[in-house]
């Protein structure tokens, strides 16, 4: 898997431990972000980059801080072909 594989793989395992530690289902988060359900079920499976303010949206509806969905995720550069 590639660097961003695993940075959006990382992001999605935060996002759906911290949602279902607080018993909270796709449906419920989908309607308090304002986001769409598949959104949410490809944020999870590591499908999708998300955005800042989608990260915020997220962390206020998980109620933590946007700092924690990114937790445990460390940039490796990829090298570059010139």
């Amino acid at each position: 898997m590639d660097v961003r594989g695993l940075i959006l793989t990382k992001l999605g395992e935060n996002v759906r431990m911290l949602r279902e530690r607080k018993h909270i289902s796709q449906e419920r988060l989908t309607l308090e972000a304002s986001l769409e359900r598949t959104y949410i079920s490809q944020v999870e499976r590591g499908k999708r980059n998300v955005s800042l303010v989608n990260l915020c949206r997220l962390a206020y509806v998980l109620q933590v801080p946007p700092a924690s969905l990114v937790e445990g995720i460390e940039w490796v550069a990829e090298e570059e072909d010139h």
